[in-house]
């Protein structure tokens, strides 16, 4: 597996796991590696969650675009 690929299914798990704490945090369940984030005061947990879907998007989106084929 090369480097870009490692990245993107690195990308992929940051969206997804961002994306199901928050739903699961709706339902009022949790992921246990993800409890930490819970203990933290205010909106911070959800604010770290929404992060990790937004950084797990755009990297994904850096990672496939062609760089070398953009004008």
């Amino acid at each position: 597996m090369n480097r870009k690929s490692l990245f993107l299914v690195i990308a992929f798990f940051l969206f997804i796991y961002g994306f199901l704490s928050l739903v699961l945090g709706i339902l009022g369940l949790q992921f246990t590696f993800l409890m930490f984030l819970d203990q933290l005061p205010g909106v911070l947990p959800y604010v770290i969650k929404a992060m990790m879907m937004f950084t797990g998007i755009v990297m994904a989106y850096l990672l496939s675009t062609n760089w070398r084929r953009v004008d």
